[in-house]
């Protein structure tokens, strides 16, 4: 146990002062150092910033953006590339690059596919024609002003859900199921065969060639 000095006058001890609360330093040490941006924040502004809204995105402008990106279709065709891929990883390179590139193109394709689809089936080609007569006519009965069904006032997108329910039993008579699944199968036929086997600007790996030789 300490024992306490008995030299050491008490009442002449000078206990005055300020202490600083630590709110009060850390106040002070900001006032002196300017802390540096909080670099987080900024790259996630950055990162978002960058990123179109969906809800802007009109569907004109969409469109606009897939032609952009649409590549010559003679070198989409071009049977001078199509090369057997040599590996699988050969082949999932080449599907992966080509779907990438040819995205614009390959969705013109499923469009072409919907449309001989349609086409070639008529009670389907009735059926689609009779919807989108529908939607036409609902379209200029409101232009000319509100609808009212059974004293009820409907809107634009109300009056469209009507038709399509009206419609969906013709769609499913003319067997829009087994054309849906159809265009989706046919589509992804197509873009798998193209994708794989066609060779755009590629180098041979050293190591698959050495492999072949030996």
């Amino acid at each position: 146990m300490t024992e306490v000095d008995p030299t050491i006058n008490m009442e002449n001890l000078n206990l005055e002062g300020e202490i600083e609360t630590p709110n009060k330093a850390n106040s002070n040490s900001n006032s002196n150092t300017k802390s540096p941006p909080n670099s987080d924040s900024a790259f996630n502004f950055g990162m978002f910033s960058s990123i179109p809204s969906l809800n802007s995105l009109k569907p004109t402008e969409w469109v606009s953006k897939r032609r952009e990106n649409l590549k010559p279709w003679t070198e989409f065709a071009s049977f001078s590339k199509f090369k057997k891929p040599s590996s699988p990883t050969q082949f999932g390179s080449r599907l992966f690059k080509n779907i990438l590139y040819f995205q614009s193109n390959y969705l013109f394709v499923f469009v072409f596919l919907a449309i001989y689809c349609v086409l070639t089936s008529p009670l389907l080609l009735f059926a689609f024609l009779a919807f989108a007569g529908g939607l036409y006519i609902i379209n200029l009965k409101y232009k000319e002003g509100s609808l009212t069904i059974f004293g009820k006032e409907m809107g634009l997108a109300q009056l469209y859900s009507g038709v399509g329910l009206c419609s969906l039993p013709l769609f499913l008579v003319a067997g829009a199921g087994s054309a849906f699944f159809w265009i989706i199968g046919a589509s992804i036929f197509v873009i798998v065969l193209h994708a794989s086997f066609y060779a755009r600007d590629e180098q041979e790996d050293p190591f698959m060639m050495q492999m072949n030789i030996v």
